[in-house]
């Protein structure tokens, strides 16, 4: 059995984290529009836990749109998501981090949004991932949202962002920056720019870098004002390099290049991005 080409490509990179891989898998697999293909990509050091995981979940096994790859060694993260975006085919691509879990009507409602937009397809959709994380209960919850949808330019996203007009509310450095956490994007469109700059996800943090750098391509970019995924906790990767230092760059790179203090922090690594 050979599936024609996927409306929608879900990539979820993980790593020694077994446990939430399955919860991330599981909402996938949960979905109520099932033109998709669900691609795994273990970077952990042992890949039977995730294998078992995977196995024990219903709806996984013999599926053809569901396949597991792994990196012949050791990948860093921007690498890693580099390596899962080659193995893509749809015609969007989803990056869901084994950390988050997408909500079942997500699929649906990109697509129907998708479909509906005027004239071209849009290079990338964006929405809601605000939430907030009550230390006190362990609860998750969203933010503010209200449904509907606009179409945003490029060139002003990124002038907020850089001129911190809309940094108090968290609306475009949460929400109207593409990152993987937050977005979809045509995969050949995005295959145009990583043939011109020979990837799309550079260091130092795949998801932000990624984002200044399709914000620089885009023509069109549409914004979904709806809360498509959830987090286990506030806890990222830009959070545990601010206590643990920046250990996650395997090419010769400066992480603090640009930034006028030299102290590892998300906010210098993001504008680091950004220059």
């Amino acid at each position: 059995y050979k599936m024609s080409q996927p409306f929608f490509s879900v990539i979820i990179p993980t790593r020694n984290r077994s446990d939430l891989v399955a919860s991330a898998v599981a909402s996938v697999l949960n979905q109520t529009f099932n033109n998709y293909e669900l691609i795994v990509s273990d970077n952990s050091d042992d890949q039977v836990p995730v294998l078992d995981a995977l196995t024990r979940l219903a709806g996984w096994n013999n599926s053809p749109r569901c396949k597991v790859i792994r990196p012949a060694s050791y990948m860093h993260m921007p690498d890693h998501w580099e390596f899962c975006n080659e193995y893509a085919s749809g015609r969007y691509v989803l990056i869901l981090t084994d950390r988050f879990v997408m909500r079942p009507s997500t699929l649906a409602v990109l697509a129907e949004k998708i479909r509906s937009f005027p004239d071209a397809d849009p290079d990338v959709v964006l929405w809601n991932v605000q939430s907030v994380f009550d230390h006190q209960t362990g609860i998750q919850t969203t933010g503010y949202f209200d449904g509907t949808s606009e179409i945003l330019s490029p060139l002003k996203i990124v002038k907020d962002f850089a001129m911190c007009s809309s940094w108090a509310d968290g609306s475009t450095y949460f929400n109207k920056l593409p990152r993987g956490m937050n977005s979809v994007y045509k995969r050949t469109w995005a295959a145009e720019i990583k043939a011109k700059h020979t990837r799309i996800f550079p260091p130092l943090s795949p998801d932000y870098s990624s984002a200044f750098l399709f914000l620089a391509y885009a023509h069109n970019v549409l914004y979904i004002d709806l809360p498509f995924y959830m987090s286990h906790g506030d806890k990222s990767t830009g959070m545990n390099s601010t206590v643990y230092g920046i250990h996650m760059l395997g090419a010769d790179v400066d992480p603090l290049e640009g930034c006028p203090l030299k102290i590892d922090t998300v906010f210098n690594s993001v504008v680091r991005d950004l220059l």
